[in-house]
């Protein structure tokens, strides 16, 4: 499922341009190369410190509401917009989606793309039935532009 703001529209209105594959490759590696299974949940953990046995993860919960939380608050990575190309925001979430199934067969994840001033924030989590989206389903509501997918 793929949901997308007006606002968001007018920015991808244009296909990704083919030579900007390569840098999408790269971010989407980096990202995927850094998460971790921690307590049943995807993080990404660049600097390699975060060790499940040192974790709290109740009060951890209990600061962002639930699993779902947890991980969108650990997973924002923010990349400067010289770095990639507006009109690859769907690519970029789609990539990084097969990626993330692809180390982590079986689950099923959202994946959040945020334009902001000067760049994009990525976020994602794990879906969970019980939990549900991150965001509200009506993006309109939300002053930035933003799409996220989901699968």
């Amino acid at each position: 499922m793929i949901n997308i703001n007006e606002k968001m529209k007018v920015i991808i209105s244009t296909y990704c341009q083919k030579e900007m594959e390569p840098r999408i490759e790269s971010i989407i590696r980096n990202i995927v190369d850094h998460v971790k299974e921690v307590y049943q949940c995807i993080v990404y953990d660049p600097s390699g410190d975060i060790q499940e046995d040192q974790i709290d993860l109740e009060k951890i919960i209990s600061f962002s509401g639930d699993m779902t939380g947890y991980e969108v608050d650990s997973n924002e990575i923010i990349i400067d917009k010289e770095d990639i190309d507006e009109s690859c925001h769907m690519a970029l979430a789609d990539v990084l989606i097969d990626e993330l199934q692809r180390k982590y067969s079986g689950k099923k994840f959202v994946v959040y793309i945020l334009d902001m001033d000067e760049s994009i924030a990525v976020r994602f989590h794990t879906y969970r039935e019980d939990e549900g989206l991150w965001l509200d389903e009506d993006l309109n509501k939300y002053d930035e532009p933003i799409l996220y997918v989901f699968r």
